[in-house]
């Protein structure tokens, strides 16, 4: 039976990223573009520029544009 793998992402505070889709976590940095109210993230998947559509204390939403199409991220806060 195949193993599945949940995918998560920690935003730290410091500007780095701890995220997961696979066996191993990897590591990578963020920061906020407060003009263009984008999220940039570097990581071993290269550079992505995510725009905010939803953000408040429970959840975050982002959409990115990969080769393709768009793709639409929702995130919630785990306590």
């Amino acid at each position: 039976m195949p193993v599945s793998y949940g995918h998560w992402v920690i935003f730290y505070p410091n500007g780095t990223t701890k995220v997961s889709d696979g066996p191993r976590p990897y590591f990578g940095e963020w920061k906020f573009d407060p003009k263009r109210k984008m999220l940039i993230t570097v990581d071993r998947k290269g550079l992505n520029q995510n725009k905010i559509v939803r953000l408040t204390e429970a959840e975050f939403v982002y959409r990115t544009i990969k080769p393709g199409g768009e793709v639409t991220y929702g995130l919630k806060k785990i306590e």
